[in-house]
């Protein structure tokens, strides 16, 4: 015998009264994620790569990247990133590990640390979801304190390398940021800069409205 087909009443009783599972958000756990020997591209169509780091053309090569205990439920997402290793195409040999986490309000990185064979960094950052256009109650902190190896620097930015030439090559510039608020008013504690016997650079204050071109104001010491 034939079964009847359901009728369109039935067919839409079926999709908009959906069981109390699927209703709810799946729970992904990854004990661990390991790649290898890796290589990763991100350019804009038809873009000519600069030499130095080039936020339209950025070029990895021997990534490997290893996760611990993945975790996704609905909006949250938790990476815990025990190491990753990467060459970029300026020369570069970066090696970090940290905490990328995000949910439906905010999205963070904790405990991140990014070494080079002439850099070491530590940083924290955090950021509100939502319009930026629009919200200025969207929050955002950044702290950072590391050392920047000039040789680095030189790699990154090329057209600096004549600076960077009268600078020892295995200097490196301490850098110590402390920046919290939220888009309406950014604060900011500390911004240091310095290279001993060469810069230094020490700001602090506020920035009013920043994502908006007609609104924005502050003030900003500099010494």
């Amino acid at each position: 015998y034939f079964t009847p087909l359901l009728t369109q009443t039935e067919v839409a009783q079926s999709v908009d009264e959906p069981s109390e599972s699927d209703s709810n958000p799946w729970t992904i756990e990854v004990k661990s994620i390991n790649v290898n020997n890796s290589n990763a591209l991100y350019a804009m169509a038809g873009h000519e790569p600069i030499q130095g780091i080039d936020m339209n053309y950025l070029k990895a090569d021997s990534i490997s990247i290893v996760v611990d205990s993945f975790y996704n439920r609905g909006s949250e997402i938790r990476v815990p990133l025990r190491h990753l290793k990467a060459t970029e195409r300026c020369g570069i040999g970066v090696m970090a590990s940290g905490l990328f986490a995000m949910d439906k309000s905010m999205m963070r990185a904790d405990d991140f640390v990014i070494n080079t064979h002439n850099t070491a960094v530590e940083f924290d950052a955090a950021m509100g979801l939502g319009n930026f256009a629009t919200d200025e109650s969207l929050p955002i902190e950044l702290f950072v304190d590391g050392k920047v190896g000039v040789a680095d620097v030189a790699l990154a930015y090329p057209v600096m390398s004549p600076i960077m030439k009268r600078v020892k090559n295995n200097s490196r510039i301490d850098v110590d940021v402390d920046i919290d608020g939220t888009l309406a008013r950014v604060n900011i504690n500390e911004l240091k800069v310095e290279l001993a016997r060469h810069l230094l650079l020490d700001l602090n204050g506020s920035v009013a409205h920043v994502m908006s071109d007609e609104n924005r104001s502050g003030h900003v010491a500099l010494s």
